[in-house]
Formats: structure tokens, C-alpha cells, sequence
């Protein structure tokens, strides 16, 4: 509505027509019949004077299940487990978590149909909102975990996988009623990659090759959202692959061409051609934690919002999955904000008394012309109702904002050459702190253990020095542009930091939302100390040890991201005692050097353990018998992987909602961890799977993000 620009300006004396005199006030009248804009309203004045209810810019509902991926109860060495989680029930929980936690976990069933997550102990997990005709923004969070992972079993056994025979370190190849939890090795054969080249990944059941298989959704009303479906859409979606028609010899199971008759006998070729398709794809690493939403118009009414998941057939002809072949929902975070569009409105004007219509004849006095009608289009205007402004005409310009802070911070780490790579200068080794926490008392792996948010300064923290020391010891590392450098202008921390301002802090009418995006750039194994000690010119070396040493193959290394906020009233940073950390495991084992050779081969008659260095004549000398007593089998593999990158993006969620707290900062951390068989072994044990190969994980990223926004209920 424009300004009102009168017709006339009444005089005294001016004979009063009911025309013209109506025409004076009812332009006014009309605009308090909810037609008053943003041209009537001055913005400054407006904006500051004006009172937002709760709700009507957006209403928060928010669900949350924070639960462990456990690697045991203690961060000890000789004490980390791996992340299975069930028996082969899929009902039976494993018993090495904490208080019993792992009944927070949703196994997915393997049936291939939509199931909502439930809150871990049978109940829903889901929010509930009742709205006019809004746009639902909706933010979902999972940790999943594929379990699988090889585990140790006192009882060495040899038994045949995939037609090759192998060590295992369990009583079965798979789980079974009498071994419940124990999975092989899975370390195949040089003979064996090279028929499948694909499946050299060892520690898992997948072998590196199969996908976890594993979606995941958003479900609003029964429906699924299939924007939010993580991979593609529907079972029966395949990928086409455009065909030549030809002639068919063989005339069953394939394709009919133009020069074949038709024939109804099922045993020859049917008519058309055959496309062939792609099963429906979903997430692949064994570990991971994945991020997704959608933003959702909805009617005026109750609406129920959950996560969906769904595992996917194990091949295109559906074959059945082996025993123990599940996938757990760990941590779960729902976050819905209610935007409404055109909220619930009545009419609210029962007492409100409009000015009378002149007519011809009517007689005019001081309360008429005053009371009825000046003094009440004058009290109107200074007593403005929501309902006399017109619907979706006032801008932000008129408006105060319900976002009371929002800021966004990023880090792009320098590269450096190593060989002839190039490497993040974004790393460390800080190493998990484990569960539950503790206290930094006593030494070594027998005294209390450092506290689940306990932060380390040194990029090389964690793994080969004190394991309960504090500044060196395990713990979380924050993420910066430089780990080699010290914190400065040049070398920032990915941080935010409102330690002056007092932005962040929150009361229980705020709701803060840290989202952070962290690019993975590789899980790197470090070498023993056992291992780095050996010669690739001795034979010794070779035989017993170095053919061995395939590091770079192993899936059961494991990463943590976190965000965490700095507690000011405690003085301390909160990390993952609040809420549970994103895990991600090293997926992508595919690296080579040059010299990989996947074959088994006599080592040569040269270098033998029992004579030393041969000379031609010496080898011709001797028998066959002695001959072969001599010399070993060594696999073309041994010391020739290679690290490669991972190459993903790890998000990261969190909502702080409810609480008061005051809070200087907001940061992204790290961390790392490996089952105990690992690293623990030594030296009579090593041609054992899987060895004393590692003394560390190193951790590498490379561009990331970090985005905080503080709302106002």
C-alpha cells in the first residue's frame, strides 16, 4: 500500500458532501484492514520497537543418541579391540563396552526394505512437529559401522579360504555357534590377489572390494525423501548400457537379432535386447560417519521426521549374506527447524470498532466526527495489531534477526615434496585417549588413563612416547594449516574463537548448530621400529620377515574427527565426553610400489639362512634335495605396498540445545587408533597375522571448514 495523498484539505465553511467526507477517512480505515506494508512502517523505528514471538521466524526440534564406537573398555595397548559390535544373532551384544552401552547400537537388518532408526532400546527415535504450512529444514547425522574386523583368538588354525590356505586366528572362517565373534585374517594369497586383484585389502570381510551396501534417508510422513538417499534411488534403478543386436548361435539366454524367428520356447533367445544394469549403489568404507538433510514443504498439521536405513542386497541375484554380516548405527542426531511460510492466523479483531459510513441527512456533531471517527482511526494508528499488517510485506530491513551470531572458518594446508609425492603439511599422530576416561595418574599402560577431551600440543603425541603423559601422551590434536610450525598469524588453528566477545555463549533459549567439513587426505601406517631395523639385502630378513610386511593392506586403522568447545567457566576443552566423535577407517589399500609383484617365488639359492652367500658353482654342486632344504618362499608383495590417499570428506555435526554454557571457543580435533594385534606382537610371532608391523598412524588432511550458527528461540 502507498502513502495515502489526500484528495482535498478540509476548510471551514466548506459544505460537507457524504461523498467527499468518506473519502477523507476511509483510505485510513482500509489500510487497518490488514493492509498495511513496509511503505507505511519507517524500518529503523520499526525494527527496533517490534517484539518477535517464539516461533515465528522458526521452531527447533532436536533428537540425539550418543554411543561409542568402542575399541574396549581401556585405551591400553594391549587392550584395543576391534569395533565388532554383535554376535551372529544380530540381537547379542558384544561385552566390551562400557556400562553396557552397546545397546545404544541399531543394527540394520539385511532385508533390503526402509527401516527406521529406533533410539537403540526398541523405542522410536524421531521428532514430532506440529506446523502451518511450513518448510521443514531438516539436518541428519549417523555413525555406522560394518563389523567384520579380523580379531585374535588364542587358537591358530590353517584353513582354506577362497581355495587358498591360510593362517587364521580363529575356530572357524566364520562365526559360528561356537565362536561367535571370531573372524579370520583375511590376508590372501599372492596367487590369490592376482585371480582378484580387486579383493588385496586384509582385515575385513569385505577384502577392500565390497561395499558396506548401506543407505540411508530422511523420512517425513511415512514418505522418503529421496533427495537425502544416500547413492541411488530404488533397487530396480540400473545404469544402461546401450546394445548391438546380433546374431544369437547358441539361441538361449541371450539376445534375439532381426534373422531369428520368434519362438515361445523359454530355452531360446527372447525377443529385444539385453541391458545389462548396475545394482543399486550405497555407502562402501567399512567405517564412516555420514551427514544429509533436505529442506521439506509441509501442510499445516503434525508431522513425524525420522532417519530411515536400508541394506542393500549383497549382489544383483541376491545372494544371502554369511553368518555375523551386520551394520550398527552408532551416534544419531536428528535436527528439524520448523520455517513457517503462512503459520496457524485468526482473526483477533472481535473488540475493535470501525468508524461509521456518512450518509446523506446524517447529523454531524463532535463525537461523530471526533470520537467515532478521528479518535478512533488515531488510536488504531498508535496501537498497531499483527493483523493489521499485511502478510508476507515486511522484509528483513523491518525485522530483527533471530540469528545472533554466525561465522565460518577454513584452513588450507601448505603441501611439501616427499620421493616423488607430495604430502599435506596438515598431520599428527595424536593418538586415542580412549574410553571411558580418567585421570593422567601412574605410567605406562597400568596407571589411570588420560580423560576422553584430553588435548596434546605435539603433532607426534601419542604413539611412541608416554602413553599417559600429558602434553605428549594420548589425546586429541587440533587441526590447523601447519602442523610444523608454531600457532601464529601464519599457522592458524581450526578454530573460532569469541573468547572477547562472548558470542558463543549459550543459554537455554539459544541453539548453537557447529557443522564442520574436514578433507581426509590419508590414514598413513608408520613402520615399526622392528621392521625399520631390517635389511632387504639379507635373506634372513626377507624369508622370515620382510615378505611379510604388507601394512599399507590393513583396514583396521582408524581415525576420529571431532568438534569440540572450550569450557570457559571449567577452563578445559569438552571434546568427546559430550558427544561421540565420527570415526572413519582406512578404506583405500591399494597402493604399490614399482617392485609389487603378486606371485610366490623361490628366493634366491644366494642368500639362505643355513650357508650364507652361494657362488654359482657352490648351487651346481649340490643335490636337489639340498637344493630346495635351502631355499624359501617369499612373496613378490612383501615391503612393496604403498600408502595412498583416502581422499574423502569427513563431516561432522553437532546441536548444543537447552543448556547454559559459556563457551570461548570452538574447534575441530583428531585422532587415531589400531587393534592391539597391530603392533603388540614381536619378533616369534611375526610370520603370524598380523605381526608387530606398526608403531603409529599418522593422520593427514587438507582443506576444511568449520561453520557455527547461534539461533534465538
Amino acid at each position: 500500500m502507498p502513502y495515502i495523498f489526500p484528495k482535498r484539505y478540509l476548510r471551514s465553511r466548506d459544505v460537507l458532501d457524504p461523498e467527499d467526507l468518506n473519502e477523507d477517512f476511509a483510505p485510513a480505515q482500509e489500510l487497518l484492514d490488514g493492509h498495511l506494508d513496509r511503505m507505511n512502517l519507517d524500518a529503523a523505528s520499526f525494527k527496533s520497537d517490534v517484539t518477535v514471538a517464539q516461533g515465528a521466524y522458526f521452531t527447533p526440534y532436536y533428537e540425539a543418541v550418543e554411543q561409542d564406537v568402542s575399541f574396549g573398555s581401556d585405551a591400553g595397548a594391549a587392550n584395543v579391540a576391534t569395533p565388532n559390535f554383535v554376535y551372529v544373532d544380530g540381537t547379542t551384544f558384544r561385552d566390551h563396552w562400557p556400562t553396557n552401552e552397546g545397546t545404544k547400537i541399531y543394527v540394520v537388518p539385511n532385508s533390503g526394505s526402509w527401516q527406521a532408526v529406533d533410539n537403540g532400546s526398541g523405542g522410536a527415535f524421531n521428532v514430532t512437529a506440529t506446523t502451518g504450512s511450513s518448510v521443514l529444514w531438516i539436518t541428519a547425522y549417523v555413525q555406522y559401522v560394518w563389523q567384520g574386523f579380523f580379531e585374535l583368538n588364542e587358537d591358530q588354525e590353517s584353513t582354506t579360504v577362497d581355495g587358498e590356505e591360510v593362517d587364521i586366528y580363529s575356530t572357524s572362517m566364520w562365526p559360528s555357534d561356537t565362536s561367535k565373534w571370531s573372524y579370520p585374517s583375511f590376508e590372501g594369497s599372492a596367487s590369490f590377489e592376482r585371480k582378484y586383484p580387486n579383493q588385496g585389502g586384509w582385515h575385513h570381510r569385505s577384502r577392500g572390494a565390497r561395499a558396506a551396501k548401506i543407505q540411508f534417508a530422511v523420512r517425513v510422513d511415512g514418505r522418503v525423501i529421496t533427495s537425502t538417499i544416500t547413492g541411488k534411488d530404488e533397487l530396480n534403478e540400473g545404469s544402461p548400457t546401450g546394445m548391438k543386436a546380433g546374431y544369437n548361435k547358441a539361441k538361449t539366454k541371450g539376445q534375439r537379432a532381426l534373422q531369428e524367428k520368434v519362438s515361445y520356447d523359454r530355452s531360446e533367445a527372447i525377443p529385444g535386447q539385453r541391458i545389462p544394469t548396475t545394482p543399486t549403489p550405497g555407502l562402501g568404507p567399512e567405517v564412516m560417519p555420514v551427514r544429509f538433510g533436505a529442506a521439506v514443504p509441509v501442510a499445516p498439521g503434525e508431522h513425524t521426521i525420522e532417519i530411515v536405513a536400508r541394506r542393500l542386497p549383497n549382489t544383483a541375484r541376491g545372494v544371502p549374506r554369511s553368518r555375523g554380516d551386520f551394520v550398527g548405527v552408532f551416534t544419531r542426531r536428528l535436527l528439524c527447524l520448523d520455517l513457517p511460510n503462512m503459520p496457524p492466523h485468526s482473526d483477533g479483531r472481535p473488540d475493535i470498532k470501525t468508524i461509521p459510513d456518512f450518509d446523506t441527512e446524517q447529523v454531524l456533531d463532535s463525537a461523530v466526527l471526533h470520537d467515532q471517527t478521528a479518535e478512533r482511526l488515531r488510536t488504531r494508528f498508535n496501537n498497531i495489531k499483527r493483523n493489521d499488517i499485511f502478510r508476507h510485506s515486511i522484509p528483513n530491513t523491518h525485522l530483527p534477526s533471530k540469528v545472533q551470531y554466525v561465522k565460518r572458518v577454513s584452513i588450507q594446508p601448505g603441501m611439501e615434496t616427499k620421493g616423488n609425492e607430495e604430502w599435506s603439511k596438515g598431520s599428527s599422530r595424536a593418538r586415542w585417549p580412549g574410553w571411558p576416561g580418567g585421570t593422567t595418574t601412574g605410567s605406562g599402560y597400568t596407571g589411570g588413563r588420560n580423560s576422553a577431551d584430553h588435548v596434546v600440543t605435539k603433532r607426534n603425541a601419542g604413539w611412541d612416547q608416554e602413553f599417559r603423559a600429558d602434553d605428549v601422551g594420548a589425546g586429541w590434536y587440533q587441526l590447523r594449516r601447519n602442523s610444523s610450525e608454531a600457532i601464529g598469524p601464519g599457522n592458524s588453528l581450526l578454530e573460532i574463537d569469541e573468547s572477547s566477545s562472548g558470542d558463543l555463549n549459550v543459554t537455554t533459549d539459544d541453539i548453537l548448530i557447529v557443522q564442520a567439513d574436514v578433507f581426509l587426505r590419508g590414514i598413513t601406517p608408520i613402520q615399526s621400529q622392528f621392521i625399520a631395523d631390517k635389511d632387504r639385502g639379507n635373506a634372513d630378513d626377507w624369508r622370515d620377515y620382510l615378505n611379510f610386511h604388507q601394512i599399507h593392506k590393513y583396514l583396521d586403522y582408524f581415525a576420529a574427527f571431532s568438534i569440540g568447545y572450550y569450557d570457559t567457566d571449567n577452563s578445559k576443552w569438552i571434546i568427546a565426553s559430550d558427544k561421540r566423535p565420527g570415526w572413519v577407517n582406512h578404506f583405500n589399500w591399494f597402493g604399490r610400489d614399482p617392485w609389487y609383484q603378486s606371485r610366490r617365488s623361490r628366493m634366491t639359492v644366494r642368500y639362505t639362512k643355513e650357508h650364507g652367500t652361494l657362488s654359482d658353482a657352490d648351487v651346481a654342486a649340490l643335490d636337489p634335495d639340498t637344493l630346495d632344504a635351502m631355499t624359501g618362499m617369499i612373496d613378490g608383495r612383501g615391503d612393496h605396498t604403498a600408502n595412498l590417499k583416502q581422499y574423502c570428506n569427513i563431516p561432522l555435526f553437532w546441536v548444543i540445545k537447552g543448556q547454559n554454557l559459556n563457551i570461548s571457543k570452538l574447534g575441530v580435533f583428531c585422532c587415531s587408533t589400531t587393534p592391539a594385534a597391530n603392533h603388540t606382537f614381536g619378533p616369534t610371532s611375526y610370520e603370524k597375522a598380523p605381526r608387530n608391523a606398526i608403531s603409529a598412524l599418522q593422520i593427514r588432511w587438507g582443506n576444511s571448514s568449520l561453520m557455527a550458527m547461534k539461533l534465538k528461540k
